[in-house]
């Protein structure tokens, strides 16, 4: 029983890691396009 709820724990926190790892991802590459837009209006005016 100890052993199954020592790798649940490890599971859970790994599948934490990967959301935020995800959420950060999605979040740089939103700055990204944002920045990009804004350069790119900055050019054209």
């Amino acid at each position: 029983m100890k052993i199954t709820s020592k790798k649940n724990i490890s599971l859970e926190r790994d599948y934490g890691a990967q959301i935020m790892q995800i959420i950060l991802s999605t979040k740089i590459i939103s700055l990204c396009q944002t920045k990009k837009r804004h350069s790119t209006h900055s050019i054209i005016m």
